[in-house]
């Protein structure tokens, strides 16, 4: 099936309406949702090229209505619709195309975009905010009908005919060990089967996802300021980092390039709860800091997905590479000026 056109769906529907009309009330909206919640109950799984994957909703027929319905309206909530139909459809391809859509919706269209802001409720971005943080939702967490983490986890990074095609989530699985885990020495083949040139575009799809998602959270964090954007590295550093870490690895061994560092260098699921793995190396770095930090992350969501633990380490992530004045005017803004007094420094 032939890619999105996605400066097509970013054009501006009329010069009085860029972003069209809200339709979430819309028979053709109402009919995306009921075929994603059928998915939803069904367990739809992603589209691995392998038998017995495809099931639960038809993943054709939402995007096609989404793509409808972004004729007549731009809204977050039909884009990241559309987003986890073309993962599903078309694996990492198509989700770097999801959140270019969603990037360009941002940038080009924030005034414009539904669900639009309230002036009555003082333009309050909550619920736009909302509906992107789903793009990195821990995975299990409830009532979750995107499912973006495990869904970009389960694509296929391999392209073998003869040894099949696996994704983060098998390596994980491997290395988790188990009954029915898939066998580590044969992904290892899928990837050596592999050619050098589908790797290498393997790794440019995850190089575009990752500047997308960047894009995104920088354009977030100028409009509404980094302590009320969504906290988008679960799914950047957890995800697409090391699913970039594993093809680099494999691409390196052939000449073909560095492996890049992925959030704590090179691929390395994380260790079973209770195994009594420690971190290994000096902390000599803010890079390290952010390694580690990352690492903690990864057992509370794995282990304890109920914690507020992730959220708060989070929310110190932003800060390792600030100043002290950039710090307070992050957690504190209305004491700012009192600093600069006190200090001596002109306000800016």
């Amino acid at each position: 099936m032939a890619p999105v056109d996605v400066p097509s769906l970013l054009a501006e529907i009329s010069p009085d309406a860029p972003c069209g009309a809200d339709l979430s009330y819309d028979a053709a909206y109402l009919a995306v949702e009921s075929l994603l919640a059928a998915g939803v109950r069904a367990g739809g799984m992603v589209d691995t090229g392998q038998e017995a994957q495809q099931e639960g909703p038809n993943w054709r027929e939402i995007r096609g209505g989404c793509v409808e319905l972004l004729g007549r309206t731009k809204d977050l909530r039909v884009c990241l619709t559309l987003a986890v139909a073309l993962l599903m459809d078309d694996g990492l391809e198509g989700f770097r195309d999801g959140l270019a859509l969603l990037r360009g919706l941002l940038e080009r269209h924030w005034e414009h975009v539904w669900p639009q802001l309230d002036p009555d409720d003082g333009y309050d971005p909550l619920e736009r905010m909302n509906i992107i943080a789903s793009l990195s939702s821990p995975p299990g967490t409830f009532q979750d009908p995107l499912m973006f983490r495990q869904r970009a986890a389960m694509a296929p990074l391999t392209r073998s005919v003869q040894m099949g095609r696996f994704g983060l989530q098998d390596l994980d699985a491997a290395a988790a060990g188990g009954e029915g885990a898939p066998d580590a020495a044969l992904i290892n083949a899928a990837f050596e089967d592999t050619a050098t040139e589908d790797l290498q575009a393997v790794a440019d799809v995850l190089d575009g996802a990752i500047e997308h998602l960047d894009a995104i959270d920088a354009v977030l964090t100028d409009r509404v300021g980094a302590g009320r954007a969504p906290d988008l590295s679960g799914l950047r550093d957890q995800t697409l980092l090391r699913a970039r870490a594993v093809v680099g690895e494999h691409l390196a061994r052939r000449g073909a390039g560095e492996a890049p560092a992925g959030p704590d260098g090179a691929y390395a699921p994380a260790a079973p709860a209770g195994t009594g793995v420690a971190l290994s190396g000096d902390i000599r770095s803010p890079q390290d800091v952010m390694a580690a930090l990352n690492r903690v992350i990864d057992y509370y969501e794995r282990h304890e997905p109920s914690s507020p633990v992730p959220l708060l380490i989070r929310r110190a992530q932003k800060l390792v590479s600030k100043s002290f004045l950039e710090i307070v005017q992050d957690l504190s803004p209305e004491i700012l000026d009192q600093m600069h007094r006190l200090g001596g420094i002109d306000s800016m």
